[in-house]
């Protein structure tokens, strides 16, 4: 900010700015007066249990609790992140859900650091969950694929690694090493600058979703989905997870994977809220020892590239009606605690503050039976988050249908005219 053409009173003006910010960031949390989220103390958790044989032949379990409410990042603004995850840990929250994927993971581990250093909490009171992202599936990829995630969140572990999807991608992660270490010998004295991080995100983009020049995705040779998760067993046994899992598997899946496995999953995370409750799945998972986790409760209203006629979750009657009949709680209260009720774990998302406290802030109310039974009654089979592509003739299609391990294979994407009464 200092420039010579400044004058000594405006030098002084900038050096007094410098000074209060660098005292407030050093300030204490009690000093800034950071007012907790309202009954996060009767938060409450799961427990994840996974047994294990480790290398000598001994017979291992660890055992977690993870809290029901996680602080979601996917679509989180780049440079948001950290303070997001900041003021969640200072308000509360003991759960934080991330991804490869996402591309922001080094911000969540700097907002997480940041708590540890100065007290806020210690790292065995926070669950941390990440993704194995779908260019890493082939098992030789899977260990350094994890390292690079405990490189971005500068953890020696983390609680749960999901696969984040059932079908690969065309393996980048060689070519993604060799091409940042030439950025990053381009770069050696200038890391922090701007044109740095654009062309390292351009360069991670690229290479988390390689794709043809018509824009369609390369897949690669497809990789067996036990083939990976016999790689992710590894990762227990080596100590650098506690729990594995998967994400946006369908039943059948999930079959598969008990039936295979050394080392059980123990969780399955799902786009879940009322248009989409996913009874069957979530029975079939508790009925064999599996918890559940929903992403996009709210409906996910701000989806790239949603289809403008998808009606809003937040707006329909049956959520507004029932909100109404607490004190003080909003549609959004409803459907966190909906999820909360049906004894799962919800990660909504958000940077802005109100709001990441406003959605810990359900722990004071519990539906009915009869409130819950009402938003299952409005379930539309109504998928927000899977990803699509258009055709020439304009035909709205899921865009790794044609992949033999796509985990909605008979399922169209819902069109206008279905909408139409």
């Amino acid at each position: 900010l200092k420039f010579p053409h400044m004058s000594n009173l405006a030098v002084q003006t900038v050096d007094k700015l410098i000074s209060a910010i660098d005292t407030f960031n050093s300030m204490t949390d009690d000093s800034k007066q950071i007012e907790k989220a309202a009954a996060c103390d009767q938060q409450t958790s799961l427990t994840l249990t996974t047994k294990y044989t480790d290398s000598d032949g001994k017979q291992q379990s660890n055992v977690s609790g993870i809290p029901q409410i996680g602080l979601g990042t996917w679509q989180s603004p780049p440079n948001k992140v950290k303070e997001a995850v900041r003021y969640a840990l200072q308000i509360g929250y003991r759960h934080i859900d991330c991804a490869h994927c996402y591309g922001n993971e080094h911000e969540v581990g700097d907002g997480l650091v940041q708590c540890l250093q100065d007290g806020t909490v210690t790292r065995e009171q926070v669950f941390i969950t990440s993704k194995l992202w779908n260019t890493d599936h082939h098992p030789d990829d899977v260990a350094s694929a994890l390292q690079q995630t405990l490189d971005n969140l500068q953890l020696d572990y983390i609680d749960l690694y999901l696969m984040h999807w059932p079908y690969n991608f065309r393996r980048t992660r060689a070519e993604y090493e060799e091409k940042l270490k030439q950025l990053n010998a381009q770069y050696k004295d200038d890391k922090t600058s701007a044109e740095y991080a654009e062309k390292y995100k351009t360069l991670s983009l690229q290479l988390r979703f390689p794709k043809n020049a018509d824009g369609s995705m390369q897949y690669g040779d497809v990789v067996p989905i036990i083939d990976t998760w016999k790689a992710m067993e590894k990762l227990v046994i080596a100590g650098k997870v506690k729990h594995i899992g998967l994400s946006n598997f369908n039943k059948a899946q999930v079959s598969e994977v008990l039936k295979a496995s050394q080392i059980k999953p123990v969780m399955v995370q799902c786009e879940c809220h009322p248009y989409l409750n996913q009874s069957e799945l979530i029975a079939f998972c508790q009925q064999n020892g599996v918890q559940f986790t929903c992403y996009s409760p709210l409906g996910s209203p701000k989806r790239p590239n949603q289809n403008k006629y998808y009606p809003v979750l937040l707006e329909d009657t049956v959520v507004d009606d029932i909100a109404k009949q607490f004190a003080n709680k909003s549609n959004a209260h409803v459907l966190i605690r909906f999820a909360v009720d049906r004894n799962l774990v919800v990660i909504p998302k958000s940077v802005t503050p109100s709001r990441i406290k406003s959605n810990l802030e359900v722990f004071d109310i519990k539906l009915s039976a009869a409130q819950i039974q009402q938003l299952l009654a409005i379930n539309r089979n109504l998928r927000y988050c899977a990803p699509t592509s258009q055709l020439p003739d304009g035909t709205v299609v899921y865009r790794d249908g044609k992949h033999p391990n796509f985990p909605f294979p008979d399922e169209k994407v819902i069109s206008e005219k279905d909408f139409t009464k």
